[in-house]
């Protein structure tokens, strides 16, 4: 599982179990693998990390909500979910999912996981 997060809230959530933050009942085996942060077209940094786990039997995405002023200027507030879809894609398929600025965590990914399967010493080591 790979999990993308934006700079704020990389900082909000250091220390934390991003995916427990999120609310996506997801348990991980393991330590977080650090993937680095990229800077898309738009200027915006995210950050992603990643970690082994499996997805839990009937896994429903349910996530923190955020409140915004909607419609804009309307003085109403609503709440939505900073979430609304968690999905798990074959390596080739989250690709061509992926924004082409986010397909860099993918290889950074794949560099670990090579790694880690050719150095017997990789599972004592604290990413």
């Amino acid at each position: 599982m790979m999990v993308i997060g934006q700079y704020q809230k990389a900082k909000q959530l250091r220390g934390k179990t991003y995916s427990r933050a999120l609310k996506l009942n997801l348990k991980r085996n393991g330590e977080w693998i650090q993937l680095g942060w990229i800077k898309q077209k738009g200027g915006k940094i995210v950050h992603a990390w990643a970690f082994e786990g499996d997805l839990p039997g009937g896994f429903q995405c349910k996530s923190n909500l955020f409140e915004l002023e909607w419609p804009p200027r309307s003085g109403k507030y609503e709440k939505f979910p900073e979430v609304d879809q968690a999905c798990f894609f074959s390596d080739d398929v989250a690709r061509r999912k992926l924004k082409p600025t986010q397909v860099p965590f993918l290889d950074r990914l794949r560099s670990v996981l090579n790694e880690r399967s050719t150095d017997p010493t990789w599972a004592q080591r604290t990413i």
